[in-house]
């Protein structure tokens, strides 16, 4: 199953990521950088600080748009499905 979260789709969206994350230890993240280019992590990412850590912490971490899977090929089909270019992150290296 895919989830998505950006704030483009209301409020708490922060939050909500934080909450897979938390509950997802095991599950990868696509970071969209933009509608063409993505970054492919795995959940606990220390790009993304703790879970527990608010937007006043560390930052609006759904000012772009996160999409969450605990399938690494179910996402990258999904970036497949939308001509989007796949990058892994060189720090967790989700391979």
């Amino acid at each position: 199953m895919i989830e998505e979260f950006a704030d483009a789709d209301g409020p708490g969206q922060h939050e909500a990521f934080q909450r897979w994350r938390a509950d997802n230890p095991t599950g990868y993240v696509i970071n969209c950088r933009t509608e063409a280019e993505g970054m492919l992590h795995l959940s606990p990412c220390g790009h993304y600080g703790d879970t527990d850590l608010g937007p006043e912490a560390w930052g609006n971490l759904t000012r772009h748009r996160k999409v969450c899977s605990t399938s690494q090929t179910a996402l990258l089909d999904w970036a497949r499905g939308r001509s989007m270019a796949i990058q892994m992150c060189s720090s967790c290296k989700p391979t």
